[in-house]
């Protein structure tokens, strides 16, 4: 087992440090784990030779994040325990083969800070364990060392072949003009997702709501400017907190609940199952409900099925458009709100008496 040898401890107040340069690294024993506790950041962090380091307190310090202004690489066969402490990268986060990042129950932030103004964060996963996981994952700005709340790009993970991108816990963009890119693959999330400001999330897959565990997940995605495509199986169900604008939308036995939100979709909902009271998209059942709205640009013909319902109730709604002419603009919206009461014109549990024409 890995034994301690060695300590680093940086224990500056605030406003008597200003890191704007610099490299520390980090050469340890293999097999052995040395601590470090900083109240400061650093710039280049790189640790060496296999060994590990571990985030703990250090002579009353206190635990502390590991901030990083720069670039943080793990070298090979190297670990990072963060022993739950956050830790916030400016620029690129780099594992080399074999190494690292045992995250526990953290946060990690990719974040602005007035060192970059225009570099992106990347994720270099070369370590051979595929998929790189995390536990939260923030994109923000830095209070820390003087930011600004401007665009940034966020790229991950970049080496590894998985197909996959999975945060057990929350994605959180909590600064304006952030994108998160992550290029082809899907990207799971486990907790919620949580756009505080206008940003994107660039993805040519989807984006995958699948617990660990059955637990309820929330999403508050309506000040994402990127349409998304969504996949949900989670048999807890997912809320959604704003009115939102999705790609496309498949369920898995799993309920979206829009609550009194308006959900607009450039395609019709989908499932891999059958739709019913476990498997819809579930509203208040109230008639000022914002609704499930389709966007019909570009389509002339077709069967859209609208798979709502209202609670213990699934009762679809379909439209049919027959060919006479392609719909061209973004206006041509059509959309439906599932009611908890009885039609006022119905003559029956089918059947619609109009009003005559004249």
């Amino acid at each position: 087992n890995p034994t301690n040898v060695g300590a680093m401890a940086i224990g500056s107040e605030p406003g008597n440090f200003e890191v704007i340069d610099g490299s520390i690294n980090i050469y340890t024993i293999n097999e052995t784990i040395s601590n470090f506790c900083s109240t400061a950041p650093v710039f280049n962090l790189t640790l060496h030779n296999g060994g590990s380091i571990k985030l703990t307190d250090i002579a009353g310090i206190g635990n502390q994040p590991l901030i990083v202004n720069n670039n943080l690489t793990l070298g090979e066969n190297s670990t990072l325990e963060t022993n739950g402490q956050d830790i916030w990268v400016a620029r690129n986060f780099t594992l080399e083969s074999n190494a690292s990042y045992n995250h526990g129950e953290n946060t990690t932030v990719f974040f602005w800070n007035n060192i970059h103004n225009s570099a992106g964060t990347s994720i270099i996963n070369n370590s051979g364990t595929s998929p790189l996981t995390f536990h939260n994952v923030k994109l923000s700005k830095s209070d820390r060392v003087g930011g600004y709340n401007d665009a940034k790009k966020t790229t991950l993970p970049v080496g590894e072949t998985n197909l996959q991108v999975v945060i057990e816990g929350d994605l959180t963009i909590d600064a304006l003009h952030q994108t998160l890119d992550v290029n082809s693959k899907q990207l799971r999330v486990c907790g919620n997702i949580m756009t505080n400001y206008t940003s994107k999330v660039i993805n040519e897959s989807s984006i995958l709501l699948k617990p660990i565990d059955a637990l309820s997940q929330t999403l508050t995605i309506g000040k994402l400017e990127s349409d998304n495509s969504f996949v949900i199986n989670n048999s807890a169900g997912v809320k959604l907190a704003e009115n939102s604008t999705m790609e496309s939308l498949i369920l898995e036995e799993s309920v979206l609940d829009i609550q009194d939100k308006k959900l607009t979709i450039n395609n019709p909902v989908t499932t891999t199952g059958s739709f019913g009271v476990s498997n819809m998209v579930k509203s208040n059942g109230a008639s000022s409900d914002g609704g499930l709205e389709y966007q019909l640009k570009g389509k002339s013909t077709g069967v859209y099925l609208y798979p709502f319902g209202v609670a213990n109730k699934y009762t679809p709604f379909t439209i049919t458009l027959g060919g006479n002419g392609t719909f061209d603009d973004e206006d041509n919206l059509v959309g439906a709100v599932p009611v908890n009461a009885i039609h006022p014109i119905a003559v029956s549990y089918t059947h619609l008496t109009l009003p005559t024409k004249r």
